[in-house]
């Protein structure tokens, strides 16, 4: 007799063998987050460094003119994870949202005030924990005056320093991020010329 249809064990094979090789075929995205949050906060160092270098802050009457310079602050606490772009206008040492830098795409302020408090116009990107499952970002500094800062700001010739009121605290830096599956990305500020590159 002959055979015009396939039979119903017949289907069934066909979708479990679909279904296998759908599934080894799937990409992985593990380490996507990583990356993703490792790349964005590469372009944030060297755009900091760019608005450090195309806005010149020096002042011959204002002897703590450098105090504004542009700069990256990294803000840890419990298991959020956040930065924000700023030049500290007032000299205060603290981030306000009229000194933070807005993203011209989507009119959103690239930073928040400390681990747990944004500003209202805040760019969610800004929060790697939420966005990225970040759980950890470490600053090892070349300079050892540099222990237990948080930052890194660009004085106009694009070189890195971890105190913006410190003209002497120039100096290198490393970064590591790492994700909740303890993962980890390292990324490094050369001292002196400001090149930022994976390690």
């Amino acid at each position: 007799m002959k055979k015009t249809a396939f039979t119903m064990l017949e289907l069934v094979i066909i979708i479990v063998v679909v279904g296998v090789i759908a599934a080894f075929s799937m990409p992985n995205t593990k380490g996507t987050d990583l990356a993703n949050a490792s790349k964005q906060v590469i372009d944030h160092l060297r755009y900091t460094q760019h608005l450090a270098m195309i806005s010149n802050k020096y002042s011959g009457s204002d002897v703590i003119w450098f105090h504004q310079n542009w700069q990256i602050r990294f803000f840890h606490a419990g298991s959020k994870n956040t930065y924000a772009i700023f030049n500290d206008l007032d000299k205060d040492g603290d981030v306000d949202a009229n000194e933070v830098v807005e993203d011209a795409a989507t009119n959103k302020i690239l930073g928040y005030q400390s681990a747990s408090s944004s500003f209202a116009n805040s760019s969610k990107l800004m929060n790697l924990s939420k966005k990225y499952d970040i759980k950890n970002i470490v600053i090892t500094y070349t300079n050892a005056s540099c222990v237990g800062k948080n930052s890194i700001v660009f004085d106009y010739y694009g070189r890195p320093y971890c105190d913006a009121q410190d003209l002497s605290s120039m100096t290198g830096a490393t970064i590591t991020i790492t994700d909740n599956d303890a993962e980890s990305v390292s990324m490094s500020v050369e001292n002196e010329t400001g090149y930022v590159h994976y390690n």
